[in-house]
């Protein structure tokens, strides 16, 4: 019999993934990192005509952003489903009133806690700073992408609920 991953276990190895993505973009050198998104700073300049140096912090500060709020997302649905396999209700598929926010907020808590440790790594490699800015930036797109998470949930246990009182 073949044996398939639940989607809590789905949900950890996607957030495990993208954690280990943002560990190997932060631990690429200074210039091999400048070099990634020199790419994307030469499409921009060549559209906008925008100054390079500027181009390239805006791209590297949304990327931060980006990665971030991707992981934010991920780590929302584990912090939901951990809540939903402890505290079994009638209440607990859903997110409503209090508890909405209080899984938000832990998730935003982990998510800042590895951004703050992403930081760390980064003073350690060359090329590379650790930077309260970064921190900050990273902390504002974990929390985007909680908050993202937490609505597409809320849509999808209010039709769940609507489904079933149709039936």
């Amino acid at each position: 019999m073949k044996k398939y991953l639940n989607r809590s276990q789905v949900h950890i190895l996607l957030t495990l993934a993208v954690m280990i993505i943002i560990f190997i973009e932060s631990a690429m050198p200074g210039d091999m990192s400048g070099a990634q998104s020199g790419f994307f700073v030469r499409i921009i300049v060549s559209i906008t005509g925008a100054d390079p140096d500027t181009a390239g912090f805006v791209i590297r500060k949304l990327a931060h952003f980006t990665e971030y709020a991707i992981l934010g997302m991920c780590i929302m649905l584990n912090v939901k489903d951990w809540y939903d396999a402890r505290f079994d209700s009638v209440e607990s598929n859903s997110l409503y009133s209090l508890k909405a926010r209080h899984l938000w907020s832990l998730a935003w808590i982990i998510g800042t806690a590895y951004a703050m440790s992403d930081e760390l790594h980064q003073r350690f490699v060359p090329g590379r700073s650790g930077e309260i800015r970064d921190v900050c930036i990273d902390a504002a797109g974990v929390a985007a992408g909680a908050f993202v998470a937490m609505i597409l949930m809320r849509r999808k246990d209010s039709n769940n609920n609507s489904t079933i009182q149709e039936a």
